[in-house]
């Protein structure tokens, strides 16, 4: 029954959407978490780590780690060949982790059973990174969005069956480099066009300089 739900093209909660089969033009559930999940580990250890401290500016508060997450919206490209380019940034925002709690307090509630939960595997990694002797851990949240989906980054999180959570590691060594960092460096202009140029295959930079990977 899970293999088939994921064949479904609908990423909205409560909507099946058509089934992919015989339609290979169509994105399944199991298209976009499979993509999804293999960006983020392409950029989980450069882009995505980075542009949490910008966003969320946890050198100056390394707790709001336990109270928000950072969220992005992507689009995925078909065209490119490049494995660092399978999305092109929409939006990227920082948002409470209440979201995620009412979120999926509603599904405990719908199912009456003890669904996954992203807060519980962000409290865990923390917990393992804190007796690694290291600051703990932060949420990353993936959503694709269709070419026609005009959605806030808030609105797609809340929306969406099939996001992919990721918690990262908040490391001393990171700490200590975004210390010496000027305050323009955690504007969101800066880091959103970082981030930008860092999905579309570019180093993580604010203007496009070659990957150097």
């Amino acid at each position: 029954m899970l293999q088939n739900g994921m064949d479904y093209t609908s990423t909205v909660f409560g909507e099946k959407g058509r089934s992919k089969k015989g339609r290979e033009h169509l994105r399944s559930r199991a298209d976009i978490i499979r993509d999804l999940s293999a960006n983020a580990n392409i950029h989980n250890g450069d882009a995505f780590t980075v542009v949490c401290w910008q966003a969320m500016n946890l050198v100056r508060d390394i707790t709001k780690a336990k109270t928000h997450f950072f969220a992005v919206t992507l689009l995925r490209n078909h065209a490119s060949t490049n494995p660092r380019a399978m999305y092109s940034l929409i939006d990227a925002d920082v948002l409470p982790l209440g979201i995620l709690e009412k979120k999926f307090s509603s599904a405990v509630a719908a199912h009456n059973e003890q669904p996954f939960s992203p807060l519980d595997m962000l409290a865990t990694s923390a917990k393992n990174f804190e007796k690694d002797g290291q600051l703990g851990a932060v949420m990353v949240i993936s959503v694709e969005l269709g070419p026609d989906e005009k959605k806030s980054v808030e609105q797609a999180v809340s929306d969406t069956s099939c996001p992919t959570f990721q918690p990262l590691g908040l490391f001393n060594v990171h700490k200590n480099t975004m210390s010496s960092m000027p305050p323009r460096f955690f504007k969101k202009e800066v880091w959103k066009a970082c981030l930008k140029n860092a999905l579309d295959g570019y180093a993580y930079s604010i203007t496009r300089q070659p990957s150097p990977v």
